[in-house]
């Protein structure tokens, strides 16, 4: 990949981001019960088998690049700025979009009550849930690192975790969304110590990109066919793996066109936190309008400008946010705050800190 400083990240993070949208864009049709054909739910399924796996790996990678804590005095430190960047965007746009949701209940998809919004501490809503997950990663793998020290203990312990939570379930959301997730977050960590060359080597990227196309279509096509736990769950990872490198190629054959598509992506990875946050409210509005008020079903009608809005309106509430600083605060709190300081405490970086 022809990126120097690791910009295979930023431009990684916009190609994740803008399948986020279209996954989000294709659910919202079908359950408004506007579209709902078999290509798009295999569509779905494709997205989803790696989608978040790759967030979660990508921010793994990012956390191993900065300096490890060898203290506990400096975990408290760098929890409590985490608990700031995540959470506080996690309480903030959850309610923003619940409340939104309850106001117009009738025209929009599904519905959340006021005691949703009670339980967002617990039980987070909508997309959400990924800074959420995020946020329990980041507070617990560090400690892991304190107590353990041997980095393939931990790797085994999280893989031991990730191959039982189909049979573990114990409904307490900080301990599944743990026990599923961390083991990617992880892997992104051995990747950056073991063998980050791969990310640059085409025959590689290839050879796996390959392995997903053909597990995709076979576990698409006789997923139906499987009903043992352990096989699905296996598949499953192999799926988010080789998915994930399969995203990175793909990203890295867009970047080899011309350099107006590397300028898109740049604009779009630096945006793609406020992208995340914001895109499903202009989405569902322009969905509404179409739908309701103007009576228009056109597809591509519906994708191309919930795609535009979907993309440019949190792109546009970025760039003002970066322009009014307290506006920023909602989205990066610690960059409001350490503002103009050169010596702030540094934050482990997840994939949107960068």
């Amino acid at each position: 990949m022809d990126c120097t400083r690791e910009e295979w990240i930023s431009h990684t993070k916009a190609v994740a981001i803008l399948l986020v949208v279209i996954a989000h864009m294709f659910r919202g049709l079908i359950s408004a019960n506007l579209y709902n054909s078999a290509g798009f739910k295999y569509i779905d399924f494709t997205l989803a088998s790696f989608l978040m796996p790759l967030y979660f790996i990508l921010s793994g990678y990012l956390y191993a690049k900065t300096k490890q804590i060898n203290c506990f005095s400096k975990y408290k430190k760098n929890a409590f700025n985490n608990v700031l960047n995540l959470g506080i965007p996690y309480f903030v746009f959850t309610i923003v979009q619940a409340t939104i949701n309850i106001f117009l209940s009738s025209k929009t998809n599904g519905t959340v009550s006021v005691i949703n919004i009670l339980r967002i501490p617990i039980s987070p809503l909508f997309q959400f849930w990924f800074l959420y997950a995020l946020l329990i990663v980041l507070l617990i793998i560090p400690l892991l690192e304190l107590w353990f020290k041997n980095q393939y203990l931990i790797l085994a312990i999280l893989i031991i975790l990730k191959l039982a939570s189909p049979y573990v379930v114990t409904n307490i959301y900080l301990i599944d969304s743990f026990c599923v997730n961390a083991f990617y977050f992880y892997m992104g960590k051995i990747l950056y110590l073991k063998n980050k060359t791969i990310v640059s080597n085409h025959r590689a990227l290839t050879f796996f990109s390959l392995i997903y196309v053909f597990l995709n279509i076979l576990v698409y096509t006789k997923f139906s066919y499987i009903h043992n736990s352990f096989i699905i769950n296996i598949l499953e990872i192999t799926l988010a793996l080789t998915g994930s490198l399969f995203v990175i190629f793909v990203t890295s054959l867009l970047c080899t066109i011309n350099n107006f598509i590397v300028h898109i992506l740049n604009i779009i990875g630096k945006y793609s936190f406020h992208i995340y946050l914001l895109h499903v409210i202009p989405m569902a509005g322009i969905r509404i309008i179409l739908s309701k008020i103007l009576k228009l079903d056109n597809l591509v009608l519906h994708a191309t400008l919930g795609l535009v809005f979907g993309i440019g309106f949190p792109i546009l509430v970025g760039y003002i946010a970066y322009k009014i600083s307290m506006l920023n605060f909602f989205f990066h709190p610690t960059k409001y705050i350490h503002r103009g300081k050169e010596n702030s405490i540094k934050i482990i970086p997840s994939v949107w800190s960068q």
